[in-house]
């Protein structure tokens, strides 16, 4: 995955993950069998049920970066994958954490362990970060990022992240921007000076105290304690990053970014 998407997705998923409302204990069994159903999905290798737990306008940004937009974008991108890679694949889909930003919208960690990757059978950890939303009387999944200590992108099967992948999709225009989206944008970009001036408390005091966040290599740091520990391994890497402003519709966003 791109540093430059990887940052940007995982600040936009950790200001979602902070204090929020506690929800009813309907709403938080009805978001864990979409976990259920993920799993089942993916084990039958039914990609028309898998994909048909996220919203006809989600996104996805697998394990290597890749962003897919769309349910029907999701749906095939899955079967290219399973018809390659995971065609004798089980998933493990634990819900790890769930936290409720509205009555209508929930964040939710929950760790994967996969075995029988053709590219390598050994079994695999990744911890994936959604975004669920109530819609028509029924939760959906708004968003989708996973991530993995283990990179297997090497592998000939598996197709890399280029600049123009990163770009904008054929006609397609950004709606204008809500002054919600516009303090989203000035959030990353406090974010991106503080990254650039090697200021770790900065950058960490644009997160909320409670916030969630998921790094490059699959660790999950909680709270600004956490995130502050974490930013000079990465400055004394010398990485200089620029956060492009972000593509947000109706809670639709992530910087446009193969096969899991």
């Amino acid at each position: 995955m791109t540093f430059r998407a990887f940052i940007a997705t995982v600040v936009l998923f950790a200001l979602l993950a902070c204090s929020g409302i506690r929800g009813s204990s309907a709403d938080e069994s009805a978001i864990r069998q979409l976990a259920a159903t993920l799993a089942d999905a993916w084990n039958t290798h039914d990609l028309r049920l898998y994909s048909a737990q996220f919203l006809p306008e989600a996104s996805f940004v697998n394990v290597n970066g890749r962003w897919w937009r769309g349910r029907s974008e999701i749906e095939q991108a899955h079967i290219r994958a399973h018809a390659l890679i995971f065609g004798q694949s089980h998933e493990e889909i634990t819900p790890k954490k769930i936290r409720f930003v509205t009555p209508e919208l929930a964040v939710m960690q929950m760790t994967w362990r996969s075995t029988g990757d053709a590219r390598n059978p050994a079994a695999r950890d990744y911890l994936m970060t959604t975004v669920a939303k109530k819609q028509d009387g029924r939760w959906w999944f708004l968003a989708a990022q996973n991530g993995s200590a283990e990179d297997r992108s090497n592998s000939p099967l598996v197709s890399s992240v280029t600049p123009a992948s990163l770009g904008t999709v054929s006609g397609e225009k950004a709606p204008d921007p809500t002054r919600e989206q516009d303090a989203v944008t000035k959030v990353l970009a406090q974010i991106d000076e503080a990254w650039n001036k090697n200021d770790s408390a900065a950058a960490a005091r644009a997160y909320a105290p409670d916030a969630d966040l998921v790094s490059m290599k699959a660790e999950w740091l909680q709270g600004e304690q956490q995130f502050s520990s974490i930013w000079p391994s990465y400055a004394a890497k010398n990485l200089k990053i620029r956060v492009p402003p972000p593509r947000l519709g109706s809670l639709r966003w992530s910087p446009r970014t193969s096969l899991s």
